[in-house]
């Protein structure tokens, strides 16, 4: 079975990066339309726009991990210190600012939305929170790059499942603080239940756009880590047979140093996966 079972999980495992870093990448490009028709309400945005959006994101992306890998490290350097004022600046506006509901409401009431909460509800609210922990994963994805990776990755792991598991725990209990008006927020004309909170707290969209903004801002840049993980998945799963024409996917750029044909592989494939945002509504 270890062979057929080793196979299965390559797949899975590639295929859930991929279709990983394109959902973070689709959410970031979506956000940004309806952005700029809050601050110009006679703006109508429209699904193509966003899908330009995401599709200029992910050259973004792709052209710092291509071409500019060697630059990685300073804007590590940079994003670790732009996501803690970020982080603090957004549970300060949310506490300070917002309205409130009482302590009971948020750790002793539960209200489910359907009546009842069975094993798909409960594992579906989940995903969203795995967002914030991929850290302690990614950086398993880049261990062959990394200088005495035995000591150095097992810490990255710990630390960042660590740090970001308290950190999210923190906005999280925050945000609930401020769910004062549910019905206002699920059926808010932006589609985006968290703006509405930021225009709550803030008592205006420009002061929503600044937030929001902020934190379009710390999605690109974790998705251009997002991107370099999932370009060393879909290369090591290539490097062992794994995928179709792996002698193209599973080869590195004798002048970037990188495997860039494993990039191309990953912006190709976020730009026709995206496409599916064009037909839907939801």
């Amino acid at each position: 079975m270890q062979k057929f079972v080793s196979y299965i999980s390559g797949w899975l495992s590639s295929l859930s990066w991929l279709v990983g870093v394109a959902s973070a990448m689709f959410l970031a490009g979506n956000i940004i339309p309806t952005l700029i028709s809050l601050e110009h309400p006679s703006f109508v945005p429209t699904l193509w726009q966003g899908y330009l959006f995401v599709v200029a994101i992910c050259l973004t992306c792709f052209t710092v991990n291509g071409f500019l890998a060697k630059h990685l490290p300073l804007l590590e350097g940079f994003v670790l210190v732009f996501m803690l004022v970020a982080f603090f600046s957004l549970v300060v506006v949310l506490l300070v600012l917002s309205p409130k509901i009482s302590g009971a409401e948020v750790f002793q009431s539960f209200t489910p939305d359907l009546g009842s909460v069975g094993t798909l509800e409960l594992i579906s609210a989940q995903i969203l929170l795995f967002y914030s922990l991929l850290g302690s994963d990614s950086t398993a994805h880049m261990a062959e790059e990394t200088e005495d990776a035995a000591l150095i990755i097992p810490r990255a792991m710990v630390g960042s499942y660590t740090v970001m598991g308290l950190m999210n725990l923190i906005i999280l209990v925050a945000f609930c603080f401020c769910w004062v008006d549910p019905e206002a927020y699920e059926t808010t004309t932006t589609g985006y239940a968290f703006l509405q909170v930021f225009i709550s707290a803030t008592g205006s969209a420009r002061g929503a756009v600044a937030l929001t903004t902020v934190m379009i801002v710390l999605i690109i840049m974790s998705v251009t880590n997002f991107m370099a993980s999932t370009s060393r998945q879909v290369f090591a799963f290539a490097r062992d047979d794994g995928l179709p024409f792996r002698s193209f996917v599973a080869k590195v750029n004798p002048r970037t140093l990188t495997p860039l044909n494993s990039l191309i592989v990953v912006f190709l494939f976020v730009v026709l996966i995206s496409l599916i945002g064009l037909g839907s509504t939801v």
